[in-house]
């Protein structure tokens, strides 16, 4: 028995969460990256797996899977509010057309797509052909070769905004008696560029009619 969970992976940063009783005793120092798991940080959608005996945790178990779903930048996750905290399918979040986020760490990322990430495909697909754990991805593919797929079943779906167009943080909303998990819609800021003076900064004339 195991039990599956799906985490943001951030460059730079330490995750602090307790994971069904993992962090309820003092974390052991933090050990060097092995060289075959070195690589350029990323920020991608990971799934974590823990091994279980009797129904409990084996906090002597190493971890049984620990892989990305994806191999595109992925940022700000979210499910539709009918499946938080739950067996949730699909998961939503930011994307960009750069190689990872890490340029923009420390300033403002600029979102140009929207995702939709089966997760419970990609998941079953790892599992039945686990990658290299911690390094690799289920889905290898980079955001231009996923954009020129026209396949209504792809695990992994994108929407470009408009040049110069940046989002934020997407949320789902659900439609009144959805008959499925992804019945609804994806509601997100969205930015134009192009009002913007040369210093890249908001005209002081600039009415919110106006933008």
């Amino acid at each position: 028995m195991s039990r599956g969970k799906l985490f943001e992976s951030l460059p730079g940063s330490e995750l602090n969460e307790n994971v069904g009783g993992l962090a309820d005793e003092v974390p052991p120092v933090p050990k060097p990256v092995p060289l075959e798991y070195a690589e350029e940080e990323q920020c991608r959608l990971y799934y974590y797996s823990f091994p279980f005996s009797n129904g409990k945790i084996n906090k002597t178990a190493t971890i049984r899977h620990q892989w990305a779903l994806s191999a595109i930048p992925f940022e700000l996750p979210t499910t539709s509010p009918s499946h938080s905290m739950s067996l949730a399918r699909y998961i939503y979040g930011c994307s960009t057309g750069a190689i990872s986020y890490r340029p923009a760490l420390g300033k403002a990322a600029k979102i140009d797509y929207l995702a939709k990430i089966d997760a419970e495909t990609l998941i079953a697909q790892g599992i039945a052909h686990p990658p290299q754990q911690i390094k690799c991805c289920v889905d290898t593919r980079s955001v231009d070769e996923i954009m020129q797929n026209t396949d209504d079943k792809d695990p992994v779906k994108l929407f470009r905004m408009p040049r110069g167009w940046f989002a934020q943080e997407p949320r789902f909303v659900q439609r009144a008696n959805a008959e499925t998990e992804d019945d609804g819609w994806l509601l997100t800021y969205v930015f134009d560029e192009s009002q913007l003076n040369v210093q890249g900064e908001c005209s002081q004339d600039a009415t919110m009619r106006e933008i």
